[in-house]
């Protein structure tokens, strides 16, 4: 019997260890996956209890330090965007580079952005970037005209569909070994992404939301064409004065400028800026010194001051949500544009939230009407909802609200 148990014991070890061995090669293939392919080192064995979503799923969540960051981050981030001709598709099939039409032809949006990167937990082989809507399969594509980085060097690249989202995927060339900064700068053209009419136009860059790590600080532009008279533009995200300044808890700094020159630059470049609404105004409708030049409209995301010295390491801008511009009068006419993909709710949750919600504004309505707007926060709702609880005393009904002496 001894010898039959051992013999038993023996055929049941090696598949359970083997169990065990394919558990946790599941298990750090999600880790890998989760971020960037990086897998942080281990935890250190003095620290919080607070979770840090950076690493990992709940599931095997790693715990926060401040020697614990995040494997890298987004040091800055700039956008230069700008009203752009659309693209002429030749015979062959390609297409030709167009760089000057009438304002009415301005259908697409050219974008120069900048990635600097903080190398925290090395190495690090490349990067994936959202850059535009694809809200179908047949969506016009990104033109791609350059991907290098911060010498001017081209790096491999290639844009791929995901999500109903355009994806640029490139390689640091060489990866780098070491906490370091590296520099991308990607500059593309969206098709069909200006939306409105002659009243009024949008555009709308969702993908400026979407990063994989904390975005330190971020700079758009957006450039208006010369000459053009803005009688009046909104700016998402408003300005806020930020947590420790003056605003919310949480709350990021954001700043609108409005900036005007020879030539569309960043907002330090610029010949003259400023950040009073009033004198803004008047320079985007092409008034005093901004006349017959190129108006910006500046926006800057930042963490306050107060947070930069006491907030965690994972903290970032990016949760400001997506930007959007509006301004009137329009460019285009074109209310449907191929590039944009529009948020909209589904008409069957409509349905369902009208099913729901009929019956209950109808008990409101009858209640107020039967009880009076006196009661109808006490007698009303306490009838109809402890109806089999009533008590039958007076003495009880007066304890209750619904009879008075």
């Amino acid at each position: 019997m001894l010898l039959r148990r051992l013999g038993l014991l023996l055929l049941v070890l090696p598949c359970t260890a083997a169990l065990g061995s394919a558990g946790r090669n599941q298990q750090h293939l999600q880790m890998l996956s989760h971020y960037d392919g990086t897998v942080p080192a281990p935890a250190p064995l003095v620290h919080t209890d607070t979770y840090n979503p950076l690493f990992s799923t709940a599931d095997h969540a790693r715990t926060w330090s401040p020697n614990y960051p995040s494997p890298y981050s987004y040091e800055r981030v700039e956008a230069k965007l700008a009203p752009a001709c659309q693209w002429r598709k030749r015979p062959d099939g390609l297409y030709k580079k167009i760089d000057n039409c009438d304002n009415d032809q301005l259908f697409d949006v050219s974008v120069e952005l900048t990635i600097k990167y903080a190398i925290i937990v090395p190495p690090k082989t490349g990067g994936v970037k959202a850059i535009g809507d694809s809200p179908a399969e047949d969506s016009p594509p990104p033109f791609v005209n350059s991907v290098t980085d911060g010498e001017g060097a081209p790096l491999p690249w290639n844009l791929f569909r995901e999500d109903k989202q355009w994806y640029l995927h490139y390689k640091f060339s060489p990866p780098v070994e070491a906490r370091a900064y590296y520099t991308v700068r990607i500059d593309f053209q969206l098709q069909q992404v200006m939306q409105g009419d002659e009243g009024e136009n949008k555009y709308r860059a969702s993908w400026l939301s979407e990063w994989n790590a904390p975005v330190k600080e971020m700079h758009i532009t957006w450039a208006f064409p010369k000459g053009f008279a803005v009688d009046e533009f909104h700016v998402e995200p408003r300005n806020a004065a930020g947590e420790g300044e003056g605003g919310a808890e949480g709350e990021i700094r954001a700043i609108s400028s409005v900036c005007c020159g020879q030539e569309s630059k960043s907002e330090d470049e610029m010949e003259r800026c400023t950040s009073d609404q009033d004198l803004g105004a008047e320079w985007a409708n092409q008034e005093g010194q901004c006349q017959d030049k190129v108006v910006v409209v500046s926006t800057a995301l930042t963490i306050p001051e107060s947070e930069e010295e006491y907030g965690a390491a994972d903290d970032g801008v990016q949760s400001t949500g997506l930007y959007e511009i509006k301004f009137k009068p329009g460019l285009v006419e074109n209310k449907n544009p191929a590039g944009v993909r529009e948020d909209k709710v589904q008409w069957w949750v409509w349905l369902l939230v009208l099913i729901v919600a009929f019956p209950c504004i109808g008990a409101i309505l009858y209640t107020l009407a039967a009880y009076g707007p006196d009661n109808f926060f006490y007698a009303g709702w306490l009838d109809s909802c402890w109806a089999d609880r009533r008590p039958d005393s007076s003495e009880d009904m007066g304890y209750m609200g619904a009879k008075s002496n």
